[in-house]
């Protein structure tokens, strides 16, 4: 099945891996019940998401909407 867990497959293409090894990834993911958004599996075994992709460039590649900009801080003077 081509539509389950497109972000682990769209982050596999990016970094260059072989499609069987992406494949091997999206059935690990399933098997273990991983996040519909899930990108790639940590090495201490919890897995990447889209929510914390904060780059533009990969959002866009991936499909994803820009996230909203960071609230303004008001300033604050130095304390002296």
């Amino acid at each position: 099945m081509q539509d389950n867990y497109p972000y682990i497959r769209a982050w596999g293409k990016i970094l260059g891996s072989r499609p069987g090894y992406i494949e091997d990834q999206v059935t690990y993911a399933t098997l273990r019940g991983a996040p519909a958004d899930a990108t790639f599996l940590r090495s201490n075994g919890t897995w990447a998401t889209t929510r914390e992709i904060t780059r533009v460039t990969t959002r866009q590649y991936l499909g994803l909407p820009p996230l909203p900009p960071e609230p303004e801080q008001p300033y604050q003077l130095p304390y002296i």
